[in-house]
């Protein structure tokens, strides 16, 4: 099968219409994955203060969507020793993880939590 941008576009347009015929309050949070989720943001809050650095961390969660968005803006990233461990421990339970560099020469780590709220 060839993926087109026409077919791109009509899948993105299916999501749309199915996210806006679901509500919010048809959904629960799943407290394994809303736990996942917090210890990830806590975690890049705490090597932004240990690091003395600027971070913009993000988290976007919406029911229907189901599943947890976080995006952590950097200055400087960096890990060390056990900090990988721990980081590399707390991303296993992420469907997408991504690493860009921005043209002000900050870091941007995008994660996705899986099924942070789950259907009643």
């Amino acid at each position: 099968m060839k993926i087109t941008t026409d077919f791109i576009a009509r899948l993105g347009k299916e999501y749309l219409d199915m996210l806006a015929e679901a509500n919010n309050a048809d959904f629960v949070a799943d407290n394994a994955q809303a736990t996942k989720l917090r210890n990830v943001v806590a975690f890049l809050s705490r090597i932004a203060q240990l690091n003395d650095i600027d971070a913009d961390i993000e988290v976007q969660c919406e029911p229907k969507e189901r599943h947890g968005y976080i995006n952590a803006i950097f200055t400087v990233f960096d890990l060390s020793g056990e900090q990988v461990e721990e980081f590399a421990s707390l991303i296993e339970s992420a469907t997408a993880f991504d690493v860009d560099s921005l043209n002000d020469g900050r870091v941007c780590l995008s994660i996705t939590i899986p099924n942070v709220f789950v259907e009643k």
